[in-house]
């Protein structure tokens, strides 16, 4: 890359065009330029030095005006911009951030009377110089390009930076993901497992009430020939309160005769029968024979 150096352009009556251009060192670029037409005042004509971004070798076939190179200008972007008019002092304008462009104003307004020298919206001319000076000497500080090329380096290693962590990021996800989905799966089989025992253990509550369902109907037909119909109604409904029969009275009462210890265990034995109180109750209205 060039190093911060100055573009001199000497000013050579008689001939027309840019004769050759060359690269001396790293310091400066140099090259011949003439008037184009004769006339009494100041005009701008065309600077062709060409400096292009790639690297790139100035040839014949690239150009008409330019000959003889000698070297080859690698990475270079200069917008040459000089704000001039006719008659009028020349300024300096800076239009590009790719380099700082400082003409000599001294020698390019060098000949024009004060009175010329008037203030104007200065004009860009792109490339391009006509002047009737002896020579033109401008200083380019590359120190911006270097910059965007550091720039452009940075830009470069952020945005690798950026996808190699969105890349971090990624993965992580993925292996979250992954044991979630392992997790989830484990849960599943746990749950189904568990679902299982419980429709197990829901077929066999069901079975068992079925056989409990059959146990129930056969012990009612036996406690039906056991049992009178009172005392069958007073075991399954229970309560308090029971009604007995005159039949139920009569029979209690001939075993209370019989045995009233007996009578006693059958009650606590929870066998459906009148307490003695009733009993007795209850006898006075009976008729016995004598």
């Amino acid at each position: 890359m060039l190093k911060k150096g100055a573009i001199t352009i000497p000013v050579e009556r008689g001939a027309k065009g840019i004769r050759y251009v060359e690269i001396q060192g790293d310091e400066s670029i140099t090259g011949t330029l003439t008037k184009e037409e004769t006339s009494t005042s100041t005009e701008i004509g065309d600077l062709d030095v060409y400096i292009k971004k790639e690297p790139y070798t100035l040839e014949k076939s690239d150009t008409n005006e330019c000959t003889n190179a000698r070297k080859v200008v690698n990475n270079i972007a200069v917008d040459l911009c000089t704000s001039v008019c006719k008659n009028m002092a020349l300024k300096e304008e800076q239009l590009s951030t790719s380099a700082d462009i400082k003409p000599d104003l001294q020698i390019l307004n060098e000949g024009m009377s004060s009175s010329e020298m008037v203030k104007h919206e200065p004009i860009s001319c792109e490339n391009a110089i006509k002047c009737g000076n002896s020579s033109i000497s401008m200083e380019v500080d590359l120190s911006a390009v270097q910059l965007n090329k550091c720039a452009d380096e940075s830009i470069s290693g952020n945005a690798h930076v950026k996808i190699e962590k969105l890349k971090m990021e990624i993965a992580t996800l993925q292996l979250t993901n992954m044991q979630l989905e392992e997790k989830l799966r484990k849960q599943q089989l746990r749950c189904d497992n568990q679902l299982r025992k419980k429709d197990a253990e829901c077929f066999k509550l069901k079975v068992e009430l079925e056989k409990a369902q059959d146990i129930s109907q056969n012990m009612e037909a036996r406690l039906r020939e056991i049992f009178t119909e009172g005392q069958f109604k007073n075991l399954m409904q229970g309560g308090r309160r029971q009604c007995w029969s005159a039949e139920d009275i009569a029979n209690s009462y001939t075993l209370y005769t019989e045995s009233p210890k007996g009578y006693r265990l059958l009650q606590e034995k929870k066998f459906p029968l009148p307490s003695p109180r009733t009993l007795r109750q209850r006898a006075k209205d009976l008729k016995v024979k004598k």
